[in-house]
Order: structure tokens, then C-alpha cells, then sequence
């Protein structure tokens, strides 16, 4: 048995590949599809529309869930994954304990309904001056969309995308230590 059979999972790929526990996740779902990541940190926000768009077009399924290469999917991310909000983001917690664009989303995991998609589609654009993030959680709120939080993902490489910026990562743990948990995970 698949699981989450009526979301379509869709991965922003921003490395040579998708970090191995994302991976083996999506394999065990029944609708997982990567896109190739953007060249530049502007592109990203095109791409995501893309996205978007091809989740109306070729999909029939009442559900996207979308996220980016470095997100880890926990036993913490089942309420983002089974809500029934028209966004759902997860809480972003760094490793002092603190949380994370508290009054806004984060938007390297969503899960949005069909007509969250609907409303939504091509009005993803690179932030003037401020976050990404912030941004498209203010595109939702003018599209009548209050998003909700649920659930919690890991972040391998955390990033802020600010306009004329580049990424920049802040890991929130150690990489040897995330390098020694995937070996155990392959064992």
C-alpha cells in the first residue's frame, strides 16, 4: 500500500539530487515527481509557479504538497501532511529552539488544496524587499487564504532568500552528523 495516495508530491531540486531521506519517502508514495532547480535565486520563484501550473494541468488529485530538495520528512511532519487547511506550512524551529517566521509561513515545505492552487497559480514573484517567504504568505492572504501551520520538517540546509542576495546556508546541525544518520539509514 502507497502512501497519501491523493497528494501529488512535487520536489524543487537544487542539488545534483534530492537528499536520501526525501527521497526514499517519495518513493513510497504513489504521485512523486522532481523538478530541475533554477539557476539563480529569481529563477526560484518562476519555477514554482511552474509547479503550480503543472499540478493543475496534468494532475486530477485534490492535494499538492511541495517542497525543496534539503527537507526531511519526520514522524513530526504527519499533521502538515494529513491537514485539511488550503495552505499548510510547517513550523520552522531552529536548533536554539526558536521559531521561525512566527507570523508568516515558510515556504520551503507547503501543502496546498486544488483551489489554493487555483487561486494562487503565477502569482509567486521575487520578493522587492523582503523574504520569500514573507512575501508569498502575503499573496495568499490577499487571495482570501489564511495560512495554517502543522507539523514540523527538518531543513538540512536552511536558506533566506532575499532580493539581490544570495543563499545563504545555515546549516542546523552539524553535516558530518547528518552524513553519519544517512549511513545508519542506508544500513
Amino acid at each position: 500500500m502507497t502512501r497519501y495516495a491523493d497528494i501529488q508530491f512535487a520536489v524543487l531540486r537544487g542539488r545534483e539530487t534530492v537528499n536520501p531521506w526525501l527521497a526514499a519517502f517519495g518513493g513510497t508514495c504513489a504521485n512523486y515527481k522532481e523538478f530541475a532547480g533554477p539557476k539563480t535565486w529569481r529563477e526560484t520563484f518562476n519555477t514554482r509557479n511552474e509547479m503550480l501550473q503543472w499540478f493543475l494541468a496534468d494532475t486530477t488529485l485534490p492535494w499538492l504538497f511541495m517542497s525543496d530538495d534539503d527537507i526531511v520528512l519526520t514522524l513530526d511532519s504527519k499533521p502538515l501532511l494529513e491537514s485539511e487547511a488550503d495552505v499548510t506550512t510547517p513550523h520552522v524551529v531552529g536548533t536554539d529552539g526558536t521559531e521561525g517566521h512566527r507570523r508568516t509561513m515558510a515556504t520551503g515545505a507547503i501543502k496546498f488544496s486544488r483551489k489554493a492552487v487555483e487561486l494562487l497559480v503565477g502569482k509567486w514573484k521575487a520578493p522587492a524587499s523582503s523574504c520569500g517567504c514573507n512575501q508569498f504568505h502575503n499573496v495568499c492572504v490577499r487571495a482570501g487564504i489564511q495560512p495554517v501551520k502543522a507539523g514540523i520538517v527538518g531543513h538540512v540546509i536552511p536558506v533566506i532568500a532575499w532580493p539581490g542576495g544570495e543563499y545563504t546556508p545555515q546549516p542546523t546541525f552539524p553535516i558530518a552528523t547528518l552524513m553519519a544518520l544517512w549511513e545508519q539509514d542506508k544500513a
